[in-house]
């Protein structure tokens, strides 16, 4: 897979690097606006530029090189490390830009975190401003805007309430946000995330949001947009101490994993944890034995029939796209059955973290983690639609969600 990020002449809040050595134009590459490099945490917005049509400049080379040579968060000397990124850039071959072509197989809604509780602002544990209220303005803004365009359907991935909502309305609260998405003309698909079983129980959740249930009462599924393509509704939770009833063999495999990984009496505490231990935290979860070999086998089909799958998560699967206390519990598990059917699979889209990241893996499926609705402003957004085509996907972000463009791997 390749990615490429074009930016605006507007886009100037961070210093802009000199352009490749070789620049040609007309029919060739076209140097437009400038090219950010950063840290690989720290991805900057993207937007298509006008003057783009004629020719567009690959940058993906910049990024995948800033990736290589900052994989630590805490580098200090971001000029030298723009330095070193352009040096392995020139010793990169060209490619062409991802340019939509054939026929556009479908078109799908995409949204998450959104968290909506009928209580006051509030803020993270890190002092994020939280806007609890705004966030079902940013549904319905969502929905309008969805509901102009030919989308076969929408995807929710997870967090759709928050766990703040007092008891005695969190019933209101999932009627406010499901019968919004009612409205639309194409239907919703939903992954369940930690809040959304703070504050009801799975099988609640299900029927809510009309979430087809998995035969030993998990919250993973798969359906079919149009032939030749598959979308795999994971669950995070399958593993894990929420959504799961007292003795309960899931519930106590989570309890039974945690007291093993984490040592602090409070379970929902990463102290003392290093890096991607970090993650064995109450209010994450983890993919079950059963899921995965349910994964592994229709992936298996998918490859045998030709088909392409995208997969969808609320927990984060990818270190390079999320906070280590945000990724899933067996989340290299999980890759490595992913990554055995590159080609097939050609994307995986999470919420959670709240901040829009990605990154690609060794195989070129693209990760992608969300902006959370709940932390726009008044104003703000954070939502989008993704065009699927024959050769690449074009995501389309309104507000705080970035655009990209992806070209699948041939």
């Amino acid at each position: 897979a390749v990615f490429h990020r074009y930016h605006s002449p507007q886009d100037r809040d961070i210093a802009s690097i000199p352009p490749p050595p070789r620049i040609l134009r007309g029919g060739g590459w076209l140097w437009c606006g400038e090219t950010h490099l950063h840290h690989p945490f720290r991805l900057t917005r993207s937007k298509l530029s006008e003057e783009a049509h004629d020719g567009l400049v690959e940058v993906r080379a910049h990024l995948v090189a800033a990736m290589a040579v900052a994989t630590d968060a805490d580098v200090e000397d971001e000029r030298a490390c723009r330095e070193a990124s352009l040096q392995k850039l020139r010793k990169r071959p060209r490619r062409a830009a991802a340019v939509p072509t054939g026929k556009r197989h479908f078109s799908f809604g995409i949204i998450t975190d959104v968290q909506y509780a009928d209580i006051p602002n509030g803020k993270s544990f890190h002092g994020v401003p939280r806007y609890y209220r705004h966030s079902l303005e940013v549904l319905k803004r969502a929905v309008k805007d969805w509901s102009a365009k030919d989308l076969q359907f929408a995807v929710q991935l997870g967090d759709i309430v928050d766990g703040n909502h007092p008891s005695e309305k969190a019933h209101e609260g999932l009627t406010s946000v499901t019968r919004l998405f009612e409205q639309l003309r194409c239907r919703t698909w939903h992954t369940l995330g930690n809040h959304c079983l703070y504050t009801s129980q799975r099988e609640k959740l299900h029927n809510y949001l009309n979430i087809p249930a998995a035969e030993d009462g998990a919250s993973y599924y798969e359906f079919s947009p149009v032939p030749g393509w598959r979308i795999f509704m994971l669950d995070s939770y399958d593993v894990s101490v929420l959504g799961w009833p007292e003795g309960h063999p899931r519930r106590l495999l989570a309890e039974s994993i945690l007291n093993e990984k984490n040592p602090n009496v409070n379970k929902n505490s990463p102290d003392g944890l290093e890096g991607v231990q970090r993650r064995f935290v109450k209010f994450g979860g983890g993919v079950s034995d059963d899921q995965l070999r349910w994964l592994e086998r229709k992936l298996r089909q998918a490859k045998e029939q030709d088909e392409r799958a995208i997969l969808c998560t609320h927990l984060p699967l990818h270190p390079k796209t999320a906070h280590p206390n945000s990724l899933l519990w067996n989340f290299e598990q999980v890759n490595e059955t992913i990554a055995s059917f590159a080609g097939t699979a050609v994307a995986v889209f999470s919420g959670h973290c709240h901040r829009d990241r990605e990154t690609f893996d060794e195989h070129g499926i693209y990760y992608r983690v969300f902006e959370a609705v709940l932390e726009c402003p008044p104003g703000a957004d954070a939502y989008g639609h993704i065009d699927v085509h024959e050769n690449c996907m074009v995501v389309h972000g309104v507000g705080r969600l970035n655009s990209a463009r992806v070209l699948f791997r041939s």
